[in-house]
């Protein structure tokens, strides 16, 4: 089994997610362990997930790469851009549900040309 854990990307996502309030949502891309434990996730939860057991973050169904949580308005894609739309739709949604909030989204530079983004 492979896993993505964003070595590297500790920095970036030390100082976005720290940020965030209650009530911001995030989208982040394959590489999610890290802003999903810093954001407060269970980190049992996830081992559990990636071995498909239904006491997992998603119920044993998203893997390490798709994963979603209601509670903490944050959701990865292992789909190369999908973060972006997914920000945008978590945004419109905080638009009319948590005035004030903010949705950010994590991509590498690399997404950039893809027809989600441009």
């Amino acid at each position: 089994m492979k896993c993505n854990l964003g070595t590297g990307e500790e920095a970036l996502i030390a100082g976005v997610v720290s940020q965030l309030q209650t009530g911001d949502a995030m989208a982040v891309d394959h590489r999610s362990s890290a802003a999903f434990f810093m954001r407060g996730f269970n980190p049992r939860l996830m081992p559990r997930e990636m071995l498909g057991k239904n006491n997992g973050l998603c119920g044993g169904k998203g893997g390490h790469m798709h994963l979603f949580s209601k509670e903490h308005l944050a959701a990865s894609s292992g789909i190369v851009g999908a973060g972006g739309p997914v920000s945008v739709g978590f945004g419109l949604a905080s638009n009319y549900l948590r005035p004030g909030s903010i949705s950010v989204a994590f991509f590498g530079e690399g997404v950039m040309n893809q027809g989600m983004l441009m």
